[in-house]
């Protein structure tokens, strides 16, 4: 499948990224707060370039394993290009916040690798306010319900996540 996620990374590169940055796709659907069949809890913007980042990162080593050397060098960078583009554009490392300051946004920084380690921590209180504010409720659409759970496991809050995934109710 190698020549195919090729060429998908080079068509949303060539065709769908401007400045490293794809601001075209479906986003998070049916974030419970958002009304009906909404996405804007989390702008498009950002769940569509966090899956531009990691899908050119995941061909990088590919590429690699596979012992296309020039073709992992070139992704490497471009997703190096993409992740810098991204942190510029939808990132505050010093306010711990990402445009849109959702559920789904903060956790798909976190979950997506587009922050380090040792930047994470304001982008992780951010999100458990976001999830105290709601009364551990999600407030995230299908990606984001992803994005979050991980995000709280892989960040030492599986405490969180718990109490989220056992909530009976909307508040």
């Amino acid at each position: 499948m190698y020549d195919s996620m090729k060429k998908y990374v080079d068509y949303i590169t060539s065709y769908m990224a401007n400045d490293h940055i794809v601001e075209f796709g479906l986003g998070d659907w049916c974030p419970p707060r958002a009304g009906g069949y909404s996405h804007n809890s989390c702008p498009t913007v950002i769940t569509d370039t966090a899956y531009y980042y990691i899908d050119t990162y995941i061909l990088s080593k590919v590429a690699s394993i596979l012992n296309k050397e020039e073709d992992a060098k070139y992704y490497d960078q471009l997703a190096k290009d993409i992740r810098q583009a991204f942190r510029e554009k939808f990132v505050d490392i010093e306010a711990g916040k990402v445009i849109g300051n959702s559920q789904t946004a903060l956790a798909c920084v976190l979950y997506q690798g587009l922050v380090d380690r040792d930047e994470a921590s304001g982008i992780l209180e951010t999100l458990e306010e976001e999830i105290k504010r709601y009364n551990y409720d999600l407030d995230c659409g299908i990606l984001g319900t992803k994005y979050i759970m991980h995000a709280l496991t892989e960040y030492e809050r599986a405490d969180l996540a718990y109490t989220m995934a056992n909530q009976k109710n909307l508040s």
